[in-house]
């Protein structure tokens, strides 16, 4: 089976990424910032924390699968899964740490993306199961 251009890497790596991130704030939240911050800030950090590993190990998932079966709606569901937690996990990151709650908005925004990469990739799974 031949593979579209862009094998769906990029995918796997974004996934890599945001998997170390996830680890690197999970910790730094556990052990630094739950002295530094107000436990409703950090269970903020929390939710994004877990968000973000979530997320990467969808991406992670995905780009797996997409290396197997190149699915054409793929790389467009996984854009919006890597927008989505960005925006979602970025606002409360945000939030947390400028205490500036004119970033909050972020955050609804982040999981309607993420909703639409949702509904995206149930399109997508439904118009590959047609062909």
């Amino acid at each position: 089976m031949n593979k579209p251009p862009g094998s769906g890497r990029w995918i796997l790596v974004v996934a890599a990424l945001a998997g170390a991130a996830a680890l690197v704030l999970s910790a730094s939240s556990a052990h630094v910032l739950n002295v530094l911050v107000s436990p409703e800030n950090l269970a903020r950090l929390q939710t994004a924390n877990h968000y973000l590993m979530y997320y990467s190990l969808v991406l992670l998932m995905l780009g797996l699968f997409y290396q197997q079966r190149p699915w054409p709606g793929l790389p467009r569901v996984s854009v919006l899964f890597t927008a989505g937690a960005g925006v979602f996990c970025g606002g409360l990151y945000i939030l947390c740490f400028s205490g500036i709650s004119s970033f909050a908005w972020l955050v609804p925004l982040g999981g309607l993306t993420l909703l639409a990469g949702w509904l995206l990739l149930a399109w997508t799974a439904w118009r590959q199961g047609r062909d």
